[in-house]
This record gives C-alpha cells, structure tokens and sequence, in this order.
C-alpha cells in the first residue's frame, strides 16, 4: 500500500499560528590566508613552499572545501603532504577542531591541490559542533615540515535560511499508552527533512514487534506548538514497515515540497492498529529547523560580456548555488542601455557551476555595466547580485562563409557547414580549476548559426576526460570570415572557460 501524504499547511493556519523565528546561526565559515607561521617557509624550493591556503566548510551538510598553492610544480617522483586544521585559537596555538591531510604528487596548472569532503565525520564519529576561529595550512616534504600558513576564520551568516526540520519525540501523550501491549506502543519517533534533497526520512520504534497476520500505521505529524499540544501543519503516514531487530521502521521517501522549510517547533508520532481500530500510542517531541548557507550567485562565462550594438545576442552565464538547485535558479540582469533577459537554469548541482544562454539586448556601441543578478525562489536571502562589464560593438547582421575556421596559435579550430552549422569544435589547453593538465576540450554537438550569426548552446559532456557536467559555446560573427567566441566547461574534472578568434582557412 502506498504511503500517504497529508499536507495541511495553509495560509490559514499560518496567520493563527504566527511566525517562529530560530536563533541566528552561523551555517558557513570561511578562511583564506598566505601569512607565514613564524620561522617559516624552512625549505627554498618552490614546491616546497605555500603561496595561498584556504578552508570554507557549510555546517548543515556539513561539507568542506579545501585548497593550498604552492610557489612551484612539484618535480617528477617527489610527494607532499598537506594539511589543513581548522580549529580554535588559543593564546600559544590554533587548537583543532577537524584536521584534514591529503597526500599527492600532483597539483593543478597553477600549483593548486584543491579538496572536498562531504559528510566527514570527527574521530567520534559526530559532526564538529564548535565554531572554528583560526586555520593553519602546513606542508611536508620529504619527513619534513618545510611551510605552515596562518590565519583567521570568519562566520557568514548572511545567506543563512531554513532548508528543513529535523524532529524526535520520546515523551509519552497525557494517558498514553492507552494499551499494553507492547507492539501497540511508541518508545520514539523521529523526521527528518529537507528541499535541498527533496527528501522525508521517518522512524519510529515500536516496543516490541509487531505479531505476524497484525496491520500497524504510523504518523508523523509536524506543527506548532500551542498551550494545549502540538497544532498539526504537515503529517506523513506509512502503513506496515518492516521492523529491524530493535523493531524500529524506517523510510525514506522523495518530497517534493516546500512546506518542509516551514519553521515548525513540535512533533507528534502516533500508532495505530487496525485490529481495535485505535490509536494505542503517541509520543512527542521538539522539532529544529535545519539552517544552510543557500548563497547564489551568476556570472559571465568570460571576463566581460561582448554583445552586439540594436539587437539581442545569446551569452553563456555560470549561475552556482552553495546548496544546489533541483528546480533551478534565475538569472536576469540590467544596466545603462543594457538587459538580460530573465532566463532559468535548470537543475543546478551544490558547488558546481552550471552554464545556461541568456540573451543580452544592448542599445548602443561603446561600454557598460550589467547588474546580473542569481535567485532561488524557494528563498528569500537566495540572492546576488554583481556588477559585470559589457562591451558593445558595432557588427552587422551576417553568417560566416562556409569553410574551417582556425585560432592564429592553432588551439582552435571548427568547421562552418553550408547550412551554417558550427561542427567539431574544438578548444586544446582549456586552463580550469580542478585539472593537473590543460585538456583539450570538444562540443559535441552543432551550434546553429541564425541570419545574425549569434549563437550559444550548453549541453552534456560526454567527454570521459573532463567528466560528467556541461560545455557551453557562444559565437559572434564579426566579419565574413571571421568568428568570435567564448567555450566554457563546467564538469566534475574541470571548470574553467577559454575566449577566442578564429578566421576562415584558405
């Protein structure tokens, strides 16, 4: 049987509840330093030495991002070992709080080594609940401690929102349990529940289990407290879940809705039997709500937007989340004599960059700035917006002639089709983050050329060298022969973008 879902969380009921706020949190923290520890760097080569470390962690999930650059490339058959201690400060040392090591021969085309954990759990076994104050980044090479960086770590709580609610209830409803025995009982209950997974996950413990041939239905139902019991919002009910050998049920199950992120403040977990056709039990308890850092932001593929003076031209923007996106962000954007048309990403991965065509319409040549702003609805604090420059030229409408087309240094090169079709194009040493290479990075499909010559496309990656994730390419037609443009990559081995002029051949 299927379970069911009630959802009763009304503007209504909001209005007589009223609004809960929780206390403010800090949900994100963040350090950058390249101020060396007394004494050090103890090593005069490069490689053995620290330009830049930082550490950035999200508490909710907690995830954690860490990278260190080093002065020079590390020589062929040597090792280093990294470190990175995020802790509290103390009058003589940073006291750890999660320490992370990362052993490695190879670093990216600007020396970086760069890390992420997800759900790293302390030597207890338990998420750090301190807050850090201090970073230290240190390196060794050879047995020996050659560079230690210091610094300061800061709490942002400024994009801080409920993402969720996390609930248990252990304490016994005034004359319950109405039964005695035992499988009609309740010992606990508890919710999780969040719309950056668009998951619910429910437990409950029965106190023992329940007889073969016997029909039990459990509810969770989260709400407001009020003086007589806990006001039910939102309610889940699973009939007949398997027991483990502590006769606790578990599910989890997708939910696709917001009213999840609602500030609730209670539980209640009941259980019912079909046999006396009564509610033997129901416990109750306090309800949390999950906080997340849920920053946004959006950027031009390139450095600078070019576009094309009395007329709209498609560009590639990067748009990221800290959290992650399923049902997507916005992006739009205006400026002096400029527009981006609101235009909506798609599914957006945590911390990966998705690229999306966006249309910029410019008045007139010469140079300006565009407010280009990211959101995600389901938040209000889900917001950013950044100055971007924009240069608009003078180009006339027109299609390149058919033909290859090649970069003066020869990384890149495509062919124009005589139905002005871009194919095969191809863009060799693309420099992004996360790569130890400069790959070659090609599109795997055609980008149509309309009587204007502006075109972009994004689509999936399908390169097993640059990994799961999206290429995207924006072409401007500046003369007959001549193309402009812009391929970015946005995959799980390389994020990074590479602008270009390419003129026909022969």
């Amino acid at each position: 049987m299927r379970g069911i879902v009630l959802s009763l969380l009304g503007a209504l009921m909001l209005v007589l509840c009223g609004p809960v706020s929780p206390a403010p949190a800090a949900v994100a923290f963040e350090g950058v330093t390249s101020t060396h520890a007394v004494g050090m760097p103890s090593a005069n080569a490069p490689w053995r030495t620290l330009v830049q470390g930082g550490m950035e962690t999200e508490t909710a999930f907690n995830t954690w991002a860490a990278s260190a650059q080093l002065a020079g490339p590390i020589p062929a058959g040597e090792t280093i070992e990294l470190t990175w201690v995020a802790g509290r400060r103390t009058p003589t040392s940073c006291e750890p709080i999660t320490t992370f090591v990362e052993r490695t021969s190879e670093a990216s085309h600007d020396n970086t080594v760069s890390i992420m954990r997800m759900n790293f759990p302390t030597e207890e076994g338990e998420t750090p609940g301190a807050t850090p104050t201090c970073l230290e980044v240190s390196i060794t090479s050879r047995g020996m401690l050659t560079d230690r960086l210091v610094g300061p770590v800061r709490a942002d709580d400024a994009a801080a929102a409920v993402i969720g609610v996390e609930a248990s209830a252990t304490e016994h409803r005034l004359d319950h349990p109405k039964v005695t025995d035992p499988w009609r009982t309740l010992e606990s209950a508890s919710l999780r529940g969040d719309v950056v997974t668009g998951t619910v996950q429910l437990s409950a413990t029965l106190g023992g289990p329940v007889p073969e041939g016997q029909w039990v239905s459990v509810t969770w139902a989260l709400g407001r407290r009020h003086p007589h019991g806990c006001e039910t919002l939102v309610a889940f009910s699973w009939p007949n879940l398997p027991q483990d050998s502590s006769h606790t049920m578990s599910v989890e199950r997708d939910y696709d809705n917001d009213d999840i992120a609602s500030e609730f403040t209670c539980i209640q977990a009941s259980l019912y039997t079909l046999d006396t056709n009564t509610t033997g039990d129901i416990v109750d308890g306090p309800a949390s709500p999950l906080m997340a850092d849920v920053t946004v932001d959006a950027a031009p593929a390139a450095e600078e937007f070019v576009v094309a003076a009395g007329r709209s031209t498609p560009v590639i923007v990067t748009a990221s989340s800290r959290v992650g996106a399923r049902k997507g962000l916005t992006v739009a954007g205006r400026g002096k004599d400029v527009r981006a048309a609101k235009t909506s990403t798609g599914a957006v991965e945590a911390r990966r960059e998705r690229p999306v065509v966006v249309r910029v319409a410019a008045e007139r040549p010469g140079r300006s700035q565009l407010r280009l702003t990211a959101r995600d609805v389901r938040f209000d604090v889900a917001r950013s917006t950044t100055r971007w420059p924009v240069k608009v030229r003078r180009v006339e409408a027109q299609r390149p002639r058919p033909g290859r087309y090649e970069s003066a240094d020869g990384t890149v090169g495509f062919k124009v089709t005589r139905d002005f079709v871009v194919r095969a194009l191809r863009v060799a040493d693309v420099r992004c983050e996360g790569a130890a290479t400069l790959p070659t990075a090609r599109l795997p499909r055609g980008v149509r050329l309309p009587s204007n010559g502006a075109a972009a496309r994004v689509v999936r990656s399908g390169d097993p060298g640059l990994g799961r994730g999206f290429l995207g390419a924006q072409l401007l037609t500046t003369s007959p022969t001549r193309v402009v443009g812009t391929l970015t990559v946005a995959t799980r081995n390389c994020t990074g973008s590479a602008r270009f002029a390419a003129v026909r051949q022969g």
